[in-house]
C-alpha cells in the first residue's frame, strides 16, 4: 500500500509540472510566497480660478481655469503619512496605490511668484490651496478621479487697484 501511495504521488508531481505550467519543482514550493498586491490609481487634477479683463463680458472680467503645476499632495493611510507627489506641468498627478482606504491634503500652494504683495501666509503664491481632507477608497484596477480648485488671491484683500 505505501508503495501505491508512493507511485500515484509521482504521477501528480509529474502531471502538475507536465499540465499545470510548472517548470520545475522549486516553483511548487514558492509558487504562494509571489503573490500580487492589487492596486488602483489615484489622480488629482489642480485648477487655478482667476479672472481676466473681459470686452464680451458684461462687467468686464471672466473667470477662467488653468492648470496649476508643481503643487504637492501628501496622502495618508490610518492617520499616518504614506507619500507625497507634485503635480506636472499640465497640473496632474496619478499615483498607483495598493487597494485601500486613503485620505489626501493639499500640503502646498502654487509656487509662483504674486502677482501682487504675497499673503503673509503663502509667500509667493497667487492662489489660496485648498486645505481640505478629502477620503478615498482605492480599489484594484479602478482611477479614482479628484479635481481640486484653488481660488486666486485677488487685489482686493491688499486694498490695491490695479487699473
Amino acid at each position: 500500500m505505501k508503495r501505491m501511495i508512493q507511485f500515484l504521488s509521482m504521477f501528480v508531481l509529474v502531471g502538475s509540472l507536465i499540465f499545470g505550467g510548472i517548470s520545475s519543482p522549486a516553483q511548487v514550493a514558492n509558487a504562494s510566497s509571489t503573490d500580487k498586491v492589487s492596486t488602483g490609481t489615484l489622480e488629482i487634477t489642480v485648477l487655478g480660478k482667476d479672472w481676466r479683463y473681459s470686452p464680451s463680458a458684461p462687467d468686464g472680467f471672466e473667470y477662467f481655469l488653468s492648470e496649476l503645476s508643481n503643487v504637492e499632495f501628501t496622502v495618508y493611510q490610518n492617520g499616518k503619512e504614506y507619500t507625497k507627489q507634485r503635480t506636472g506641468r499640465d497640473g496632474k498627478l496619478s499615483l498607483p496605490l495598493p487597494a485601500g482606504s486613503y485620505t489626501f491634503t493639499q500640503t502646498t500652494a502654487y509656487p509662483n511668484y504674486p502677482k501682487y504683495p504675497p499673503y503673509p501666509q503663502f509667500p509667493f503664491a497667487t492662489f489660496f490651496p485648498d486645505k481640505s481632507e478629502f477620503s478615498i477608497r482605492i480599489n484594484e484596477g479602478r482611477v479614482a478621479s479628484y479635481t481640486v480648485y484653488n481660488e486666486p488671491i485677488s487685489s482686493e484683500i491688499y486694498g490695491i487697484n490695479p487699473w
